[in-house]
């Protein structure tokens, strides 16, 4: 069950769990393209949180968002995309959906749960066309190369630097899971070199064809945002997805109610 029903705060703090205190959320999404949920009965991986997209985030009607048949959803909503997913990426992005906030926390690590799953499974995987998100954290002992000097720590595991995403997040040695079979991308993605068909990210990737609980064909298992922080420092932290390359075939990051804790 998704509801779209929620402001910025309510998002945030939905996220929310112990010793991390949230404040001033900003939420910058088309009207439709985030919700919170509740699984009901789904092969997720989580059991509730909040959902981001770069299309529509509840299935209604004629609208196909994260939950339902595994169809792959496509909504064009006619919005900029973001200066740091375009920089992460190296393509120019479109329809951006992005939560804000600042938060304070007590202990000297921050953490919480995602799972990100794209129409783009499987046809664009190892293409220019591959939707784009990131969590980018920044504040005191953070250097990045995106806005206020953040870093994005929406990361393969084993990996500092390499992106989640479509083509580095996948099956390449698999038959049937998802037409990846003997397709090895890694190296084309900045980051990402470590990784070839032998040591691959399979792992990490459902094959969600004939999936009848969440409408992307692909999706990740779930994954975990982690990075240091000086307690009782104030960090800001920017959560965003857009399309890349194109308007089309949305994809959606969904993260775990009350993982982000300290």
């Amino acid at each position: 069950n998704a509801n779209t029903n929620t402001n910025a705060t309510d998002l945030a703090e939905r996220l929310t769990g112990t010793g991390v205190t949230v404040t001033n959320a900003v939420l910058n999404c088309p009207p439709l393209a985030s919700a919170d949920f509740q699984v009901v009965a789904s092969n997720l991986g989580l059991d509730s949180g909040i959902a981001l997209t770069s299309g529509t985030a509840v299935t209604a009607g004629f609208n196909q968002g994260i939950n339902g048949p595994a169809s792959g959803p496509s909504t064009t909503n006619s919005v900029a995309g973001d200066a740091d997913l375009t920089l992460l990426c190296n393509k120019p992005t479109f329809d951006a959906c992005i939560l804000d906030f600042d938060f304070i926390t007590i202990g000297d690590t921050v953490k919480f749960n995602y799972v990100f799953g794209s129409s783009e499974y499987p046809s664009f995987t190892c293409s220019n066309f591959n939707d784009v998100f990131g969590f980018f954290i920044s504040g005191p002992g953070i250097a990045g190369p995106y806005s206020n000097g953040a870093k994005n720590i929406a990361l393969v595991p084993g990996s500092t630097t390499c992106p989640v995403g479509v083509s580095t997040i996948y099956c390449p040695n698999s038959p049937g899971c998802c037409n990846t079979t003997n397709t090895n991308c890694y190296n084309l993605t900045p980051g990402c070199t470590a990784f070839n068909a032998t040591n691959n990210t399979c792992a990490y990737f459902v094959c969600n064809a004939g999936g009848t609980s969440v409408n992307y064909q692909g999706f990740t298992t779930v994954l975990q945002a982690v990075s240091e922080v000086i307690p009782c420092s104030t960090y800001h932290m920017k959560l965003a997805i857009s399309d890349a390359s194109d308007g089309v075939l949305d994809s959606g990051v969904f993260l775990e109610a009350g993982s982000f804790t300290a």
